[in-house]
């Protein structure tokens, strides 16, 4: 099964995919401090109690908070005993290009910004997107905080 991390600036959610759909999504504060093992107490409690089984076998992480991948990354190799994929790194190459409008911020990595958790749902479920969506969520997605 597949470990999805998405790291956000306020929160980083952990989410559980086996190929067909979610079986459960935890979130935790982001905190670039949290060590790999205060990750795995807390993900392996939250599992516990909610009586998640699963085998994790692969990661991808997906961060807009780059101090927290290093901590993430050894979450999964010690814990998980995998190597994840962390998205904007070469070794990741998601299946859909990016469309960028004109004026909107982009990463580094050549995906804007507000895209992250979406590389994270590409990957987990393997699709091909072949259109961005809907004009109206279009313009909110890329307009400036003062025009939405």
């Amino acid at each position: 099964m597949l470990l999805a991390i998405d790291c956000g600036n306020t929160n980083t959610v952990f989410s559980i995919w086996d190929g067909k759909r979610f079986l459960a999504t935890w979130r935790i504060a982001t905190d670039h401090r949290r060590t790999a093992d205060e990750y795995f107490v807390w993900l392996s409690s939250l599992m516990a109690l909610t009586k998640t089984e699963a085998a994790v076998t692969e990661a991808i992480i997906s961060s807009t908070v780059p101090r927290v991948v290093f901590n993430l990354r050894v979450l999964c190799n010690r814990y998980f005993d995998c190597r994840p994929l962390v998205v904007g790194k070469p070794e990741c190459a998601l299946p859909v290009a990016p469309r960028v409008d004109e004026g909107a911020r982009v990463a580094r990595t050549g995906w804007p910004m507000r895209w992250a958790p979406l590389a994270v749902m590409v990957a987990m479920s393997s699709l091909w997107i072949s259109a961005p969506p809907p004009i109206s969520t279009w313009s909110i997605m890329t307009a400036p905080m003062s025009a939405v």
